[in-house]
Parts: C-alpha cells; sequence; structure tokens
C-alpha cells in the first residue's frame, strides 16, 4: 500500500494513506518507514471506535489488501464488511472468493494485492470516477443492510439448526430415551439397555 500511493503521487494525483493500528511485527513499521511512500502516509496508531468512524468519513477508500496466503484466501475480513458499512468502495486483494463478493455486489474493485501499480490504478480510479466510486459505496452499504448482518446470519443459522433437526428423526427418540435414564435429583445417567449393543 505505501508503494502504491507513491505510485499514485507520482503520476500526478494528491493521495494520502491513513492507516490506523498497531504494526505487527513491530519491526515492520521501521521498514515502512523507509519507503519513498512513506512521505503520504498518516499513520494514526490505535483509534478508538468514534476516530475510527470520523477517519472512515473522510476517507474516499477503503483498502483490504491482503497478502494471499492461504488462511486469506477463503475467508472474509470484518473490514470490508466495515467499509462496506461505512458506505465506502474497497479496493480489495484479488482472491476468488473476494471478487465474486465485492464485484457481486459491485461494492468495489479487486487487484493483485503484489503489484503498487495495479493498486495505485485502482485508486486512481476510484478518484477519477466519484459518481460510480460513490454508487460502490452505497452499493456495499445497501448489501450490508439487507444481506450482511448479525440479525440476517442468525436467521440462517437457525434455519440450519431446524433441518439439522428435522433430518435427525432419531435425535428425539435418542432424546426421549436419555431423560428416561436421567436421575434428575443426583444428576447421574442410569445405563439404559444392554451395553453389548
Amino acid at each position: 500500500m505505501v508503494s502504491a500511493i507513491e505510485v499514485l503521487n507520482g503520476q500526478g494525483k494528491q493521495g494520502e494513506l491513513v492507516l490506523a493500528g498497531k504494526f505487527a511485527p513491530e519491526q515492520l513499521e521501521q521498514e515502512m518507514k523507509q519507503q519513498k511512500g512513506w512521505s503520504h502516509v498518516d499513520h494514526k496508531g490505535w483509534l478508538s471506535r468514534g476516530e475510527v468512524k470520523d477517519v472512515l468519513d473522510e476517507s474516499t477508500a477503503g483498502l483490504v489488501l491482503i497478502r494471499p496466503e492461504p488462511r486469506y484466501m477463503v475467508s472474509y475480513p470484518i473490514k470490508l464488511f466495515e467499509y462496506m458499512a461505512a458506505g465506502l468502495p474497497s479496493i480489495a486483494s484479488n482472491f476468488p472468493l473476494w471478487e465474486d463478493f465485492v464485484i457481486g455486489n459491485h461494492c468495489g474493485l479487486c487487484v493483485d494485492p503484489l503489484d503498487p501499480d495495479a493498486v495505485a490504478g485502482a485508486m486512481r480510479w476510484i478518484m477519477e470516477h466519484p459518481e460510480e466510486a460513490k454508487q460502490m459505496g452505497e452499493n456495499g452499504r445497501k448489501a450490508v443492510i439487507e444481506k450482511y448482518n448479525w440479525e440476517k446470519e442468525s436467521q440462517e443459522l437457525v434455519a440450519l439448526y431446524e433441518r439439522l433437526a428435522m433430518a435427525d428423526n432419531r435425535s428425539l427418540k435418542w432424546g426421549e430415551q436419555a431423560d428416561e435414564g436421567m436421575d434428575f435429583k443426583s444428576r447421574s445417567v442410569k445405563t439404559v439397555g444392554n451395553r453389548n449393543n
């Protein structure tokens, strides 16, 4: 991201990369500060939720550029949903799962996270197409409100549990047998049936 902001500014666009949080490992911060692009970085450190909201309100896009490691390529980052909820278009890693999600919801662009020129190109596109970028942000926010929220997910989880319970007709019979063998006063279980079965 630091290299990409350097490329963007080298192309005559005025961009600033705002980073929040801590670097891990700590020596990574020193390595980043050695890059030329660091002069275009505003590292705010650890922020409160209110401060994060303020930064998002002032931002043009949210960057979710994670290296292509197997554990990241098969999961959705919370940061992506936070950017969507804030109404920001996202520039995300071009993992197949993420591309389906981001492009499918028309809420951002996907690029090779290891290619600073591609990242800078996406940043430039967002800056040069403010109406389309604004629509992407609105699409992301709408998707979070309508589809990707804990209320909606909890409904799907309950429905899954209900399907699993209905599919396993034996669970009710097993439960009845277990209740018959349970001594609720002593909280011990009596053996029901033959142990050799």
